[in-house]
């Protein structure tokens, strides 16, 4: 038996909690789980839980990533700040992400493009 490198097995073993993860806070129903194109998202060895899809972006498209979105939206709040701290680095991105809870539809406003709704919609209803 082969071994995998370290970094192989540690993403792999990273993506195996997250759904695990994700699955226990959401509950039941669909969901999908949108993933770039780094190598241990492509692993054929995640074993995803009933009732989640991974949904795989083509390469080189940040653009379609629902989470670039939200890192460019953090951005234009923080760039050009110097922390001198990590703490102070941590607490102006939990008041940035805060707000995303305080007010969902700015979430939804930089997600929630109708081609992007309904490709998930139409991937999770046919492998559901």
């Amino acid at each position: 038996m082969a071994l995998k490198p370290a970094h192989t097995f540690h993403a792999i073993y990273h993506l195996e909690l997250f759904p695990r993860h994700l699955r226990h806070e959401l509950g039941q129903g669909p969901i999908g789980v949108v993933l770039d194109s780094s190598g241990s998202h492509r692993s054929e060895e995640v074993s995803w839980p009933q009732g989640m899809h991974p949904l795989s972006l083509p390469p080189y498209s940040p653009e379609l990533n629902p989470a670039e979105q939200v890192f460019r939206h953090i951005r234009t709040h923080l760039s050009n700040t110097l922390f001198t701290t990590l703490d102070e680095l941590q607490n102006a991105l939990i008041n940035e992400l805060q707000q995303f809870w305080e007010r969902p539809t700015v979430l939804l406003q930089l997600t929630g493009y109708p081609w992007w709704v309904q490709a998930i919609e139409s991937n999770i209803s046919t492998t559901s």
